[in-house]
């Protein structure tokens, strides 16, 4: 059998409480205390029967006699108490006095095994369909059922159950019998020689020393239950351990000497066994040893010789137990520490202080957890000598000093080896919390001693914050942070026990410290990290601590975020300060919230930067600076302000929108903005202007607060929500960028006063602009959105999105130029003339141009290589990327960005010079510069940086593009976005083109605006003309783009086109439509550039079919004069498709009604002579291959087939002259044209020839 390399002692795993003795905890623990019996389990144990209780039924789940195939079986049975045969006075004695040959003696494993084996079925007993008889006595109700009191054997059946009340239950039972039979036995006066005989007769040779006064029963169990401490089935050892320290605690007859004799006897080791069944049996000794020092009644306090010497030989078997393996050296001492504590000082210095390996292993054992355990334990009643030899005694003698940093360094070592216990906690640990925070353990104090001991009560907080502080950091963050993996878990752990037993919040700072919480992000940073769930673990439960109260939240999600750089959530991959931060419910939480990052914005703001981790808290130790690496520091502290400020500004943006989400808008509004925003520090003081400005925005958000509560329309509740969330995020940016708000103050004050007028009043001011308050607030809107998502942070952008949205359903076609003038801005082809361009002179009506040729480009290449390096040279100038907040400046900035014109251009068309162009225009002017110098502040010297920039802003206003044309897809103003993301979209396709502005244009225009579904514009307002022409423009893309990209989106771009044209007309052809497809048509069967495929008008005519027949005519004649036979035969099949031959078109001639037939036969009139006149031709000129000369028979055969349908009364002479028919049904007799398919449909065609003719 292979050997395992470590096995774990049977201890319970640690779930964060201090360790009890005899508790749940404990090594042997039952969910009780072994062998102590209370009133409370007797009466649960021992209810008063009645009558009524022999016809209960009762379900009870038994487990089967051993195994069955290696599977536990369990039977689910159900018994009657009046089909039970067996007495009612059942009871151990009388299941021993039976004979050896009797049917339970036989059933009962081990009776006459010799020699100390140990088997995995030793607690085995009767099988469970011998249960039924033996079930008898009170039933005792518990949490999982009705449980049935054990009798006889099945008391040891149901002490190997795997539920701990189904133990407790047997265990009772078990000692109420032994106490019944003890006492029947003494009544009874039987001599020693009577006893002896009635042992022989059992097979029990002579009684061991000790038992003499034990009645047979008593003996028969002390053997049983030692020998089933050493079963690994099931829960044995935990339940005839917690028998065993029952019965001796119990019965007074048995004597300590004879216990150990009968364990050393039953529990030998010896040479033969195997690795299990030595393991087995080094358990069996230490459980039994442990039922032992429970039991209490056997050692008293020791003041007597034999307690002592038992005292003294209990705790060298368990000391020598230790010394076998490592996994019984935690349990084993932690027995020996259990039973000194419950020993008095006499018998402790005389019985376990007695033992030889006892000063030993204090001495010895200095790196050795289990003996720091030991001694802090026993430390009270240690005498001087042994204290003054252990090393890890504190070495003034005093143990109030165990805490002190320089006796902490000493104990690392052993607190390092703790960890061999992984995954659980070593008991050390919860013995040194406890005497950590035993002063603060929260029991009340007496009125009368309060008074007295407020200064003593203080100076105690005092040094246990001391205490926790280099506790903390000298064992946790110094040596097991940067340890091995298992004691990075071990601090996991410590850290969730720690600040469950904190007394006070204040001294989390040190438990959350930037060592811990670096560790934790550092084990989350790959999912292959070996720690990566523990330390996720580790977070979730952390977060539970501080989920009970605000004020364990706040400290928490400071600390997450301070040392994560605000980022802690994505770089642990979990949602726990989002979790925190919504767990805030009251408006005093979010204000403690954010009066903690104002102070810490402040902090770092100010000149004192250093002081910010103060605030915060980080931990006990600090690092010291020389003298070299103070610029060092110093240039590192400096960033690390930047990064303080950021996250705490991003999270300073978001409460208010959290909070006015659970709580009423103007409250919060009120507490945190109006009246917090003061406190906080701006980077740069603010200019006079500057400052009239904050106030002039403040002013508007206090107007628009009081208007909530006014508005009752859901519609207007959302834009006034948007509005003063844009405006709180415009406060907060001053702190930053104080000329947003100078830029915006203004603009802002006149929309809120135009659409929000009804509800409450705003001043006029003196000094607006009159071209903006004459303008439509859609438009100054629009102009305001676009300059902030242009140069601001992302929570502005954020915000200025929201109102767009709420705002969407009034843009306007001024407001949509200037969106789409930011889109096409800087979209130039290179060196190649552009398969798409725009005309900039009328936006309302953009046309897509298309080159002629491939030569025509060749030459505008060759020809102009001078005036494409001219445009290179003006392409790689740096481009502004800020757009200005008013409309006409921000116009002009855009097409200079548009053009790519530079200062120094012979064609600008203006008449300023620069210094006129300064006094025009700040922010122009600050353009004009930087391209005339080279440099310029507040911009980048990186050409594709400034490009970056632009190709942002560009998709920030494409996503605002995307909403309105998903929202509002009947808008007319859709037919104007159009063009220019066409125009955008084949530019980007290029090879100078952005993949990011070519995906998003491609996603808008065929998943919302031409595959969308949800509608399209309708009404007087759409303009056909517009419409047409944008289509030719399509078509001719469609087919010369060699991008298939570009051929796909031009395809569908003609689908929606169509459908919109033909959407607003009054009937259902039109004839300019009908015109453009046939000039495309012929192009397809006539130049051999051309891209289109024969699908695309398959399409056309399937998706609208009253195109079709104005496609027919041209179809037929390309089916005689098509180029190619191929092209020949792409006319047949789209004919075909027209005229419905498909077997499963509803336009197959089949499939019409008679009204329908007329109908059909008359708009046909017309193309019967290219019908007749196509299949004449097949007819005497057919294709050579026979795959090609099936198809188009088959065309002939369901032409004159649709003849004959649509035209019954008729014959074929009518439509095709004798004369010319005769040479064609000649040819059809020609044998060359073989059998098969073919074949058939000659022979169908004559047929139909003949007949009709």
């Amino acid at each position: 059998m292979k050997k395992k390399s470590r096995v774990e002692a049977p201890l319970p795993s640690t779930n964060g409480s201090s360790v009890a003795a005899g508790a749940e905890n404990g090594p042997f623990g039952n969910g009780d205390i072994v062998g102590i019996i209370t009133k409370e389990m007797k009466k649960k144990v021992f209810p008063s029967t009645s009558k009524g209780a022999d016809s209960m039924e009762v379900d009870v789940e038994t487990v089967g006699n051993g195994e069955v195939h290696g599977k536990k079986r369990k039977e689910k049975k159900k018994y009657r108490s009046s089909d039970v045969t067996a007495s009612n006075n059942t009871s151990l004695d009388a299941v021993i006095s039976d004979k050896p040959g009797n049917k339970v003696g036989k059933n009962v494993k081990g009776n006459k095994r010799k020699g100390p084996e140990f088997r995995g079925d030793e607690t085995s007993a009767v099988p469970s369909t011998s249960l039924s008889t033996a079930m008898e006595g009170a039933n005792v109700s518990m949490d999982g059922g009705v449980v049935p009191e054990p009798v006889g054997m099945q008391i040891y059946w149901y002490l190997a159950s795997v539920e701990a009340n189904v133990r407790e239950i047997a265990a009772l039972a078990l000692v109420k019998e032994l106490t019944a039979a003890q006492k029947d036995y003494e009544e009874s006066g039987l001599g020693k020689e009577e006893r002896d005989a009635e042992a022989v007769i059992l097979g029990e040779g002579k009684l061991e020393d000790g038992l003499g006064d034990c009645s047979p029963a008593v003996q028969y169990a002390l053997r049983r239950l030692v020998r089933g401490v050493a079963s690994s089935r099931e829960s044995s050892r935990q339940g005839f351990a917690l028998a065993l320290a029952a019965v001796l605690g119990t019965v007074p007859c048995i004597r300590g000497a004879a216990v150990i004799k009968l364990v050393e006897k039953n529990l030998e080791i010896t040479a033969s066994m195997k690795g299990p069944e030595m393991r087995d049996a080094l358990l069996g000794q230490l459980f039994a040893f442990g039922a032992v020092v429970r039991s209490t009644r056997l050692f008293g306090q020791a003041d007597k010789p034999d307690q002592q010497e038992l005292a003294k030989e209990v705790t060298q078997r368990l000391l020598s137990l230790a010394k076998k393996k490592t996994f019984l050296r935690e349990p084993a001492v932690y027995l020996v520490a259990e039973l000194g504590e419950q020993l008095g000082a006499q018998g402790f210095e005389r019985g376990v202080c007695a033992a030889p390996l006892f000063s030993d292993f204090l001495r010895d054992e200095s790196g050795s957890p289990d003996a720091l355990l030991l001694a802090i334990k026993l430390y009270k009643k240690l005498p001087p000598s042994l204290r003054s030899s252990c090393p890890l005694i504190p070495e003034s003698g005093n143990f109030d000093d165990l805490f002190q940093p320089s006796n902490l360094q000493r104990l690392v070592p052993c607190l390092q080896e703790s960890s061999f216990s992984h995954p659980r906690i070593h008991l050390v640990w919860h013995s040194l919390l406890d005497i950590l925070f035993a002063p603060h353990s929260g029991q009340e104090t007496p009125k009368s001693i309060k008074k007295g001991k407020k200064k003593r009560s203080f100076e105690t907080e005092s040094s246990l914050e001391v205490k926790v502080a280099a506790f903390w950091a000298i064992v946790v963050e110094g040596a097991l942070i940067t340890s091995s993996h298992e004691r990075k878990h071990l601090a996991m752990h410590l850290a969730v026990l720690f600040l469950q037993r904190l007394p006070s919040l204040t001294y989390s700072k040190y438990i959350l410290s930037k060592s811990f919480l670096t560790c934790l992000l550092d084990c989350t940073s790959s999912r292959d990290n070996l720690l990566f769930k523990a330390a996720q673990q580790c977070i979730g439960d952390i977060c539970k601590w501080a989920e009970t109260s605000e004020e364990r939240r706040i400290p928490l999600i400071l600390a997450f975020q301070s040392y994560s750089d605000g980022k802690f959530d994505k770089s642990t991959r979990t949602q726990s300060v989002r979790t925190l931060m919504s767990g805030l419910t009251t408006i005093s939480g979010y204000h403690m919230l954010y009066k903690a990052l104002v102070d810490i914005n402040n902090v770092a703001v100010g000149p004192d930067g250093d002081a910010i981790l103060s605030t915060i808290g980080a931990g006990y130790k600090k690092q010291e600076t020389t003298a070299e690496d103070a610029g060092e520091d110093e240039d590192s502290e400096s960033e690390k302000d930047k990064h303080t400020i950021a996250w705490v500004m991003d999270l300073l943006r978001i409460l208010p929108q959290l909070a006015w989400a659970k709580l009423p808008i103007s409250a919060v509004l009120e507490e945190l903005v109006i009246k917090s925003m003061p406190l906080l520090t701006p980077v740069v003081p603010l200019s006079e202007d500057e400052q009239e400005s904050v106030e002039k925005l403040q002013s508007t958000l206090q107007r628009l607060s009081t208007a909530v509560t006014k508005v009752t329309s859901g519609d207007q509740k959302e834009r006034l929500v948007a509005m003063i969330g844009i405006i709180v995020q415009l406060l907060y940016e001053t702190l930053v960028s104080p000329k947003v708000a100078v830029d915006t103050a203004n603009e802002i004050s006149i929309i809120c006063r135009k659409v929000f007028g009804d509800l409450v009043e705003f001043e006029v001011e003196s000094d607006v602009d009159e071209e903006s308050e004459a303008a439509p607030f859609m438009d100054v809107l629009v102009d305001v959105l676009l300059s902030l998502l242009a140069e601001s942070s992302v929570a502005v952008r954020t915000s200025a999105e929201q109102v767009f949205k709420v705002f969407s359903a009034d843009l306007n076609s001024s407001g949509l130029a200037d969106m789409l003038r930011v889109v096409k801005s800087n979209s130039r082809a290179g060196r190649h003339k552009p398969l798409v361009e725009v005309d900039e002179g009328n936006d309302d009506e953009e046309i897509v141009d298309v080159e002629d040729s491939d030569e025509e480009m060749d030459d505008n290449v060759d020809g102009n290589d001078d005036e494409d390096d001219e445009s290179d040279d003006s392409d790689h100038e740096h481009e502004d990327t800020e757009i200005l907040p008013k409309r006409e400046s921000f116009n002009v900035g855009v097409r200079k960005l548009d053009s790519g014109e530079v200062e120094e251009s012979d064609s600008e068309p203006s008449d300023l010079d620069d210094e006129a162009m300064f006094k025009f225009d700040k922010h122009l002017a600050q353009i004009l510069k930087h391209r005339k110098h080279g440099t310029g502040s507040g911009g980048s010297d990186d050409p594709k940086d400034a490009q970056n920039q632009l190709q942002q802003f560009k998709l920030r206003v494409l996503s605002l593009l995307e909403y309105f044309v998903h929202k509002h897809p009947g808008n007319v103003l859709v037919l104007s976005i159009l063009p220019s993301l066409l125009h955008v979209f084949v530019i980007s396709c290029s090879s100078e083109g952005n993949s990011q502005v070519t995906d998003r244009v491609s996603s808008i225009l065929l998943q919302k605006i031409f595959r969308g579904g949800r509608g399209y514009p309708k009404g007087p307002q759409v303009n056909q003309s517009a419409l047409k022409d944008l289509l030719r423009k399509a078509l001719k893309l469609a087919s010369r783009s060699t991008i298939k990209r570009v051929c796909v989106v031009a395809e569908n771009c003609i689908y929606w086109l169509l459908k919109v044209i033909l959407g607003n007309c009054e009937k259902e052809q039109d004839k300019d439509v009908e015109e453009i497809l046939s000039l495309a048509l012929e192009d397809f069967f006539e130049q051999k550039k051309c891209k289109l495929s024969a699908e695309f008008f398959r399409q056309c005519y399937s998706r609208f079919p009253s195109l079709g027949n104005s496609l027919l005519e041209r179809l037929l004649d390309k089916c005689a004069n098509a180029r190619s036979e191929h092209l020949q035969l792409e006319a047949v099949r789209l004919a075909g498709g027209i005229l419905g031959f498909a077997a499963k078109s509803a336009r197959n001639p089949k499939n019409l009604s008679p009204a329908e037939a007329s109908s059909r036969a008359e708009s046909l009139k017309p193309y019967i002579g290219s019908l007749t006149g196509a299949v004449m031709n097949f007819l005497k000129k057919p294709p050579v291959k026979s795959s090609k000369r099936a198809e188009v028979f088959q065309f002939c055969v369901s032409v004159v087939e649709l003849l004959s349908i649509l035209y019954p009364g008729k014959s074929l002479s009518e439509f095709i002259n004798s004369d010319v028919a005769a040479p064609a049904i000649e040819a059809l007799s020609n044998p060359a044209h073989g059998k098969g398919r073919l074949s058939n449909l000659v022979i169908r065609l004559q047929e139909l020839l003949v007949t009709k003719h």
